[in-house]
Order: C-alpha cells, then sequence, then structure tokens
C-alpha cells in the first residue's frame, strides 16, 4: 500500500521543514510497490488545480520492489508531470532512466558507500529555479571522507556569492569537534551550529557576506 504523511506543504520556515522531516521513516524495509507510490504522488500533486501538468517528482528508490515500475510508465508520462528518478543502490531498473527522459527529468544515481555524497548532490543538482539568480541555491564544495584524526578543508567564495552561506556535515558514528573560519577571521564552533542528532548531521547558516577563502577542520 501506500500512503501520504502530508499534503503539499510550503516550506516557509524552519520549523515547517523540521516538522516535516520528523514524518520520515528512519528505517527502509525494502519490497516496495514502486506503481502504488508513484500513483499516490501523482494524485496529491492532483489535489491543487485538478492535474499534475508541468508538477514535478523526486522518485527516490533501491529498485527492490514487489511490481513492475514499466507497467506505470506510459500513466506517468501521461500524466505531463515531470518526474526525476533516483536510484539509490545498484539494483534500481534501467526504466527509471527512461521515465526521467520521456517526462523531462533527470536521471540519478547514488551509492550507499558512508563516504559518498552522491545523494546530497543529487538532490542539489535538482533544486527548482525561482527564476531570480541573485537568491538561487549555489553548491560550492561537496566532500567526502572517512578519518580518524583532523581534517581540513578551505572553500573559495567570490563576489558573485556568499550571502546566507551555509555549511552542512554529515557524519556517522558521532558529533566532530568543527571550526569555520571566515575571511574576516571570524570562527563559528558548535554553540554557533545545529547538530541533530537523530540525522547525524550539522548545520550552519551564516547570515553575513562571507567572500574570500572559508577554512573547515574537524
Amino acid at each position: 500500500m501506500a500512503s501520504t504523511l502530508r499534503k503539499l506543504t510550503t516550506i516557509d520556515s524552519d520549523t515547517t521543514r523540521e516538522n516535516l522531516i520528523k514524518l520520515l521513516p528512519n528505517v527502509a524495509a525494502g519490497s516496495t510497490n514502486m506503481c502504488l507510490g508513484l500513483s499516490q504522488g501523482l494524485q496529491v500533486l492532483r489535489e491543487d488545480n485538478g492535474d499534475a501538468l508541468g508538477d514535478e517528482i523526486i522518485f527516490l528508490t533501491d529498485g527492490q520492489a514487489t511490481d513492475n515500475i514499466a507497467d506505470c510508465v506510459p500513466s506517468a508520462i501521461q500524466s505531463g508531470a515531470i518526474i526525476h528518478t533516483l536510484a539509490f543502490g545498484n539494483s534500481a531498473s534501467y526504466v527509471l532512466t527512461e521515465m526521467a527522459n520521456k517526462t523531462g527529468g533527470k536521471f540519478l544515481s547514488s551509492n550507499d558507500k558512508t563516504t559518498s555524497n552522491q545523494l546530497m548532490d543529487a538532490f542539489a543538482s535538482i533544486t527548482l529555479s525561482t527564476g531570480d539568480y541573485t537568491n538561487e541555491p549555489v553548491q560550492l564544495e561537496s566532500i567526502g571522507a572517512r578519518t580518524s584524526n583532523w581534517f581540513n578543508g578551505t572553500v573559495s567564495v567570490d563576489q558573485t556569492v556568499g550571502n546566507k552561506t551555509s555549511f552542512v556535515i554529515i557524519y556517522e558514528i558521532s558529533s566532530p569537534s568543527i571550526y569555520i573560519q571566515s575571511p574576516s577571521g571570524l570562527i563559528y564552533t558548535q554553540t554557533n551550529m545545529s547538530d541533530d542528532g537523530s540525522l547525524k548531521t550539522v548545520f550552519l547558516k551564516s547570515s553575513r557576506n562571507c567572500r574570500g577563502m572559508i577554512t573547515l577542520m574537524n
């Protein structure tokens, strides 16, 4: 079966985003009926104006399904929705590529290695454009590494970007000690960051203009 955890919601604040994150499952059991899930997603999109024409879906799957995704490709194409397919792991069907291509979406893949940033990079690459390029997010750097000691990195930020700079650090076991130094010499530590233990993710959002060489140490 497939169910809707929340109807379409405008993410207009950090609180709204956090409430949506809390609805996500923590464990994936596999054996997914992909056609039911896709059909449910299209139905949610139709609720606002009666159709899904031009709407976009990010369809994430590990490919371990109880049905045949090829059976629902024709209806997906007919819906008029743009479907981005994201295959997590190595078992996804080639049909996901076909569905993305025929609906005007993107096909992306990610492995499940701990040091892989492919999943985050995939989501970043399909960020929707608002048409206002001065306020759209720009991903400057993405690095994955396994280390038991110090890990240092530097990000170059030129004058065309740098407003509302943010950092996302994902860890495997325990939260590392993190220091981020801005071009002006200002140092951000854990007290300036948000650490979500359930997601094993540390966030830093800076309202300052950060332009120059930003150094990350953990």
